[in-house]
C-alpha cells in the first residue's frame, strides 16, 4: 500500500467513527449548562475565547494540577463555546504566524549567504 493510499483510507475510517459516534455525544448535552459555579458565575463567550486563547499552557499545567482544567463546564452554552472555539483558531493564527515568520527570516538568511 503506498502513502497515499493509506493516507486516504486513515482520513475515511476517521470520517467514518466521526459520522457513526457524532450523534451519540452530541445528544448528551452539558447538564451544567446555565448553572453557576461556586462564585454564583456562569461563564460566557468573553471566557469562552479566553480559555480558547490559553488552552496550551493550561492543557500543559493540567497534566501536573488538578486544580487547572481547560473547558469551564459551568458556561451559558452555544455563546461560550464558540468563544472556546474562535480562541483556538485565534490561537493556531498566532502560532502559525511565528513559525511562518520564523521560516522567512531562514529563507531569508540563505538567500543573503548564497549571494553576499
Amino acid at each position: 500500500m503506498s502513502k497515499k493510499e493509506f493516507f486516504i483510507m486513515t482520513i475515511i475510517t476517521i470520517m467514518i467513527v466521526m459520522i457513526v459516534e457524532t450523534p451519540e455525544y452530541a445528544a448528551n448535552r452539558n447538564p451544567l449548562t446555565n448553572v453557576p459555579n461556586l462564585k454564583g458565575e456562569i461563564s460566557g463567550f468573553y471566557l469562552g475565547l479566553w480559555h480558547g486563547i490559553v488552552i496550551i499552557p493550561a492543557l500543559i499545567v493540567s497534566f501536573f494540577s488538578d486544580l487547572i482544567g481547560i473547558y469551564n463546564v459551568t458556561n451559558n452554552g452555544f455563546p461560550y463555546d464558540a468563544g472556546f472555539v474562535l480562541g483556538i483558531i485565534i490561537n493556531f493564527l498566532i502560532v502559525k504566524s511565528l513559525f511562518t515568520e520564523i521560516t522567512l527570516d531562514i529563507e531569508r538568511e540563505k538567500y543573503y549567504k548564497k549571494f553576499f
